[in-house]
């Protein structure tokens, strides 16, 4: 390369790359001593019984959550917590109270009742509070840090894409039952938060106010998977959720899901960002969207980012980066770190090119796994997350003995002409099909 070249080249890195994470600080909050005890009980009856209430508070706390210590709650009973201001509750039996770690969502107010109910033929039940985790209300200074010009963004709802609550980030959902984030979100463990969606406005000092307990979805412990690696471009998490706890909906079923692609889009095509961004007043950390143009991809060895020129602002870290083909969302990455000023610069992210973020969603959870997708159609056919076959014959041809084949919710044809395989007599194939985010129809 000659030296002009070799200049040149180091300017446009240089107004590409961002400058900063795109995370925020986690939710203020305290930790607040409130022991008390339920008793042990049962119930000989045929219908289950209000056993067990305590009023909880922490004065002026925006909103709380209640640590649970030993308990049993049996084959039926179950534990509901209360917000004495919206009256709204959470739900918990032995599984969804093990699934939360033992500390219930966030309810809105600073006082809670407690309430054990007790199933019939349950003996030996008991639950014990030990804590509540109280937010602090507090106004946040906010300045504008990764805007590429005025303010665009607006607010929205989109129900795929959530907020980690108390956790200074943006998670969503993708076609495998998965939720992404960034990598420096993911490996500080989200300040213990969970997803939501459906977010309301904050109060009007920034206070931020958890969405209403049905829609609430806990990080299944232990799932999660990142990398971390210092600047743009590797900086990736992977993790799972459990059902809510009132509702048994899973999030991909009722709330949907965005599609990803390794495709690279033209520079200057309009791309869209959603997330959970710093502002003022009541839209503090709630859902906002804005759209930009593309600026590159680059490629630095392991490192792979993807930068545009959309408006952003710290607590967008892990959100979508959206291109819209037709009426059909995919992302293209990760957005991870911000740099845009009104006067130049971009925000970038990781794209789905970096080869360790690429394996760990075409393999989720693990194992070898092919993809059934009907709406996907940008890129040439391989079975992939990103390239998934198109009906059900050529699928079935094409995952291993003993793989997985994941199927998008919607009608599959069996055969479809110009991408065909076989399934049918002579076949001793076995393999294990998924439906991780709704009902699946195979058929012509």
């Amino acid at each position: 390369m000659n030296i002009l070249k070799l200049l040149i080249a180091l300017a446009v890195v240089a107004w590409l790359a961002p400058a900063n994470p795109a995370r925020a600080d986690e939710f203020p909050a305290r930790w607040v001593d409130a022991p008390r005890e339920s008793g042990v009980h049962g119930n000989t009856g045929s219908q289950t019984n209000l056993a067990w209430s305590v009023s909880l508070e922490s004065p002026d706390a925006a909103w709380l959550r209640v640590e649970i210590g030993d308990s049993q709650l049996g084959a039926g009973s179950y534990l509901r917590i209360v917000s004495e201001e919206t009256q709204r509750s959470h739900r918990l039996t032995a599984t969804s109270l093990s699934q939360w770690r033992n500390v219930c969502g966030a309810l809105k107010g600073d006082r809670v009742t407690v309430e054990l109910h007790v199933a019939p033929g349950d003996v030996g039940v008991f639950a014990n509070v030990t804590r509540l985790i109280a937010g602090i209300r507090r106004e946040p200074v906010i300045t504008a840090a990764t805007l590429c010009g005025a303010d665009s963004r607006v607010n929205t709802r989109d129900d795929r894409v959530g907020r980690m609550f108390g956790g200074g980030c943006t998670a969503w959902l993708i076609q495998n039952g998965a939720v992404l984030a960034a990598g420096h979100c993911v490996s500080s463990g989200i300040g213990g938060s969970f997803f939501e969606v459906n977010v309301p406005l904050s109060d009007a000092d920034g206070t931020p106010n958890p969405a209403d307990p049905d829609d609430q979805f806990p990080m299944v412990g232990g799932s999660p998977v990142w990398e971390d690696i210092g600047g743009e471009g590797r900086d990736w998490g992977v993790f799972n959720i459990s059902p809510n706890a009132n509702t048994g909906e899973r999030a991909h079923v009722g709330r949907g899901f965005i599609r990803i692609t390794q495709a690279v889009p033209a520079g200057g095509t309009s791309l869209r960002i959603t997330g959970y961004g710093n502002d003022d007043g009541v839209d503090y950390r709630v859902e906002q969207t804005s759209t930009g143009p593309f600026v590159a991809e680059t490629t630095d060895g392991a490192q792979v980012a993807h930068f545009y020129r959309v408006d952003t602002e710290p607590a967008n870290s892990g959100s979508p980066i959206i291109w819209r083909i037709g009426s059909v969302d995919y992302s293209i990455g990760i957005h991870t770190d911000g740099g845009c000023t009104q006067s130049g610069g971009s925000n970038g992210g990781t794209s789905f090119n970096q080869p360790n973020l690429a394996t760990t969603v075409n393999t989720w959870p693990s194992g070898t796994v092919r993809y059934l997708d009907t709406v996907s159609a940008i890129d040439s056919v391989t079975g992939s997350i990103f390239r998934p076959y198109r009906n059900f014959n050529a699928s079935y041809a094409g995952t291993p003995n003993g793989g997985t084949l994941v199927l998008v919710r919607g009608t599959h044809p069996r055969t479809t002409a110009g991408n065909t395989g076989t399934w049918g007599s002579g076949q001793t194939k076995s393999i294990t099909l998924r439906a991780p985010v709704g009902g699946v129809t195979i058929g012509n």
